[in-house]
């Protein structure tokens, strides 16, 4: 797949064309959209977002991963509205008496500045990029599927379709008979399909 021409990928049938022309626009796509990104991954990384986001594994870092955090008193919070680990209970003297302990709600809070408009506007960019791509990949498939079609015999060029056949016209041997004796043509496979769905589905 890496060094054949997408032209000959048809020979392997009209949807191994398809997939790998697909695959190669998304790949571009994807690419140019990640090349939009680089002025993102630039700020979450850097000093002015995260602090470098210490502490997180290099793969992690220029996401929006925020690793600035701190325990901020969250009253009326419970458990069930926060992630593992950004919620816990501390507790504190009762000043009218002293020999019991009042619970407090914590939730860890991130201190991480945000998006700005400069990411936003790109983030924006991007999905303009990605929406207007696919447009384009279509429309470029839908060519490719005829290329690929006529470039390749399949047995859909020899095929042919009754669509108002007479009601009950549904022996395969009669209209193999027909379409010798009327066009003097030799019918290899005859099908005879029953427009019968709403009863199977039933």
């Amino acid at each position: 797949p890496l060094f054949t021409p997408l032209s000959q990928m048809g020979d392997w049938g009209l949807g191994v064309g398809l997939y790998f022309s697909t695959l190669r626009s998304i790949t571009m796509l994807t690419f140019v959209a990640g090349l939009m990104n680089i002025p993102n991954f630039i700020y979450f990384s850097g000093p002015d977002y995260s602090d470098n986001q210490e502490g997180l594994r290099d793969l992690l870092k220029g996401s929006a991963i925020c690793t600035l955090q701190e325990w901020v008193p969250c009253e009326g919070c419970v458990k069930d509205d926060f992630l593992s680990g950004r919620f816990g209970i501390g507790t504190r003297p009762n000043a009218t008496n002293p020999s019991e302990d009042i619970e407090l709600a914590f939730a860890r809070h991130n201190d991480c500045d945000g998006a700005t408009f400069q990411q936003g506007m790109i983030n924006f960019g991007t999905m303009l990029l990605v929406l207007v791509g696919i447009l384009v990949i279509n429309f470029f498939q839908k060519r490719a599927e005829i290329a690929f079609d006529e470039d390749e015999q399949t047995a859909q060029d020899y095929s042919i379709r009754i669509q108002n056949p007479p009601d009950d016209a549904v022996d395969p041997t009669e209209w193999r008979t027909y379409f010798k004796k009327a066009f003097g043509a030799h019918a290899t496979v005859v099908t005879v399909a029953l427009d019968n769905d709403p009863l199977i589905r039933a």
